[in-house]
């Protein structure tokens, strides 16, 4: 289904009624059945499509006892002259009384990205990290590999803080003690904003209302002490939902609006469809499940959190046009699902069809609900 279709119908509901309709008429009586493809047949097939990069979250990065800093921005640059120093100097306007440091990360960049970081080299609490090329992942965890200050957050190059984004985070995180705080956000093109993520005053919020975003919050440093993005992949935030978001005891957000997003065309976000390497949507949230169990974080109760993420990760992955991907993810997921789960009941129709590896309703939600 055409994407700008599908966000329209599902922004005025009509989605359900269709997918309503459609199971109603029996069509989901037509889709084929997943019954007869092995996990090992499933993961073989996806694997000839693009290779598993097969890469841990676990790590181990050096945090300061006693932090000269109270927050460490940490901004990943690659190949962004047109917009890193409107990116930086956004941070070094910031209006507070809380000390920063930045340490921007300079990804192997091949235009002038390298020459405008130099006019900021010398500039007060502002460190320059030039390395080859990584990866978003891997630059983001240059940027981890010491943490310098209390609290740490990350700001893509080609988008700004607000006005009073530092001081309004960390004030937040003082009056709550909380691990993380996320604050509200806009995204722009040029002069326009053009959608705008908000959030209300909560001194003690649930992980669920967080966005999945790595950006637009502050996270206590010992969140990152054995933590970092899993490299090689990309959809690298999904980190943030599976793994740190639960490791936090205490969440907190404010209305206050502290990030500016560009609208990127270029972006993963608008280019994925159709690259095998969306394959990764599945592969990294495989990776970050196992990584949770060696973490100790628990599953329980998870049911419809997890079946959202592979519900998420089928759509990504429908761009291919491939029914055989379609089936081998679901395969795959309804076997981690079970391992997980086992016999525990759910009131999630998405985990359901999971559980009970029913391919045809499972694909009917993915592409209506």
């Amino acid at each position: 289904m055409n994407h700008l279709l599908h966000l329209i119908l599902k922004k005025t509901k009509v989605n359900k009624l269709i997918y309503k309709m459609l199971n109603w008429g029996g069509y989901i009586r037509r889709l084929p059945s997943a019954s007869s493809v092995t996990p090992e047949q499933a993961r073989a097939y996806l694997e000839s499509l693009h290779k598993n990069p097969r890469n841990s979250c676990i790590c181990t990065n050096e945090a300061a006892e006693n932090p000269e800093y109270d927050l460490q921005i940490i901004v990943p640059a690659y190949n962004v002259e047109r917009y890193v120093a409107e990116c930086l100097d956004s941070v070094l306007a910031q209006e507070t009384g809380y000390r920063y440091i930045v340490k921007v990360v300079n990804d192997g960049s091949t235009d002038g990205t390298a020459r405008i970081l130099e006019r900021y080299r010398d500039k007060k609490d502002v460190r320059i990290i030039t390395q080859k090329n990584r990866g978003f992942s891997g630059a983001r965890n240059a940027g981890l590999k010491k943490i310098e200050a209390r609290y740490v957050m990350f700001l893509d190059s080609d988008d700004k803080l607000a006005p009073g984004a530092v001081e309004q985070l960390m004030r937040t995180a003082e009056r709550t003690g909380a691990d993380i705080v996320e604050g509200s956000s806009k995204k722009f093109c040029g002069r326009f904003t053009t959608k705008r993520y908000v959030h209300a005053d909560l001194d003690n919020a649930p992980a669920s209302a967080l966005f999945g975003f790595a950006w637009g919050k502050i996270y206590k440093a010992g969140l990152f002490a054995n933590v970092c993005f899993p490299e090689g992949y990309w959809f690298e935030d999904t980190l943030c939902a599976l793994v740190v978001h639960p490791l936090a005891a205490r969440i907190s957000t404010t209305s206050h609006y502290v990030y500016c997003y560009r609208t990127n065309f270029k972006g993963i976000s608008r280019t994925f469809r159709g690259n095998p390497k969306c394959i990764d949507s599945y592969y990294v949230c495989e990776q970050l499940l196992e990584d949770r169990e060696a973490l100790g974080l628990k599953t329980e109760g998870k049911q419809a959190d997890i079946a959202r993420q592979f519900k998420l990760n089928s759509a990504r992955i429908s761009s291919l046009h491939d029914e055989r991907a379609d089936i081998a993810v679901f395969v795959l997921q309804s076997e981690l699902m079970n391992r997980l789960f086992g016999n525990a009941p759910s009131d999630d129709i998405s985990a359901r069809a999971l559980l009970e590896k029913d391919y045809p309703s499972f694909k009917l939600q993915t592409e209506w609900l």
